[in-house]
């Protein structure tokens, strides 16, 4: 299994990524996932795949994610969340 990490999983070609993952059930594993501020879809997306890493460009988006999803995963905000993904 490959371990994938997505960034801007939200955007047309981020979505696109995730269409051929689960094209391939058990090859890929995603890691992390990204999104500027869509927030709400990024929230689904870790729903369904469950990283161990999402980060968000947005404020807002930073603490919704937190409060749902900061037990489980970590969260990282902005620039430099993305950096921590890298």
């Amino acid at each position: 299994m490959k371990n994938i990490v997505i960034l801007g999983s939200t955007g047309s070609i981020g979505k696109n990524g995730l269409k051929i993952v689960d094209e391939f059930p058990g090859e890929y594993k995603i890691t992390a996932l990204s999104a500027n501020s869509n927030y709400k879809e990024l929230a689904e997306q870790i729903r369904k795949y469950k990283p161990k890493y999402a980060a968000i460009g947005s404020e807002e988006g930073y603490k919704e994610l937190k409060s749902e999803f900061g037990s489980n995963i970590e969260i990282y905000f902005g620039d430099e969340g993305l950096k921590e993904l890298g």
